[in-house]
């Protein structure tokens, strides 16, 4: 779990270890994914945002990332964009 730390970045609140197996898909992104705004102010959210991926799920990696950025593009409109939008999907084979 990521955390702010005094507007200075990011810093680990916790460190865990974990095994990615075949098949698992690891999704990394910044707050701008699920705070991306339409023109009412409401927020992508992370919700949206996890039935999108598991919707995606056996996916390759950049067809969900694709599908996302979409998604995105289709909520927000013509809103302006507000913060970065960044994404790192890593699927293991």
């Amino acid at each position: 779990l990521l955390v702010a730390s005094g507007g200075r970045g990011y810093m680990p609140e916790e460190l865990a270890e974990f095994t990615i197996e075949s098949g698992d898909c690891l999704v990394l992104y910044s707050d701008g994914v699920s705070d991306a705004q339409n023109g009412a102010d409401e927020e992508f959210g992370e919700a949206r945002l996890v039935d999108l991926l598991r919707r995606s799920a056996g996916e390759p990696a950049a067809v969900v990332i694709e599908r996302v950025f979409d998604a995105i593009d289709a909520f927000v409109g013509d809103a302006p964009q507000f913060d970065d939008i960044t994404m790192l999907v890593l699927r293991r084979h």
